[in-house]
């Protein structure tokens, strides 16, 4: 990937390379490369646990169809609740932050013009103003993630309760039997 990377570079005309503000174009081929590299560890991931999540649920119905329709559907909700308040939060995030870096790199640029009119606490004051907002929004995000893992978190133990009791119940009116037929041990309640 380095070596088409440099391909592509060195097939540029040279007035490309007067175009283009950031130079620096080895550190943002290492960033892309550790992004390919994460990207397919995530797959891996992901493809897992979806198939996990299939053939537990697929179990789960086969085993006690009416609890896992009762149980189910509150991760659903609750993950997609949680997980567009998140995405929403990592973008105010990350707005901040480059608002925060455009700062910098407008000082850094014109670093000369800055250091003739002594401007240098002028624009640390600038810069510390954006970098505060980038730091609210951090810790926002941060509120909204522990909170969205706390909720999930209680909802897997609300619905291990909601499942034991029920599956109680379903025991007592004589709907199931806990004889020989089925086998609920406490991993089939995480599942």
């Amino acid at each position: 990937m380095r070596k088409v990377y440099l391909e592509a570079l060195l097939r540029q005309d040279i007035g490309w390379y007067d175009t283009v503000q950031d130079k620096s174009f080895v550190s943002g081929v290492s960033e892309d490369i550790g992004k390919v590299q994460e990207a397919g560890e995530k797959l891996g991931l992901c493809i897992y646990h979806l198939f996990m999540s299939v053939i537990c649920f697929t179990v789960s119905l086969y085993y006690g169809w009416l609890l896992t329709l009762i149980v189910t559907p509150v991760f659903g909700v609750v993950g997609i609740v949680v997980s567009s308040l998140q995405d929403r939060m990592t973008v105010q995030e990350q707005k901040a932050y480059t608002k925060s870096g455009s700062i910098a790199q407008e000082v850094l640029a014109n670093i000369k013009t800055v250091m003739a009119f002594s401007g240098q606490r002028k624009e640390f004051k600038h810069y510390d103003d954006g970098s505060v907002f980038a730091l609210t929004a951090g810790k926002k995000r941060g509120l909204v993630a522990a909170i969205g893992n706390g909720t999930l978190w209680f909802f897997n133990y609300a619905s291990q309760a909601l499942a034991l009791w029920y599956g109680i119940k379903l025991i007592l009116d004589g709907e199931r039997t806990c004889g020989t037929d089925s086998t609920f041990t406490s991993q089939n309640l995480i599942i």
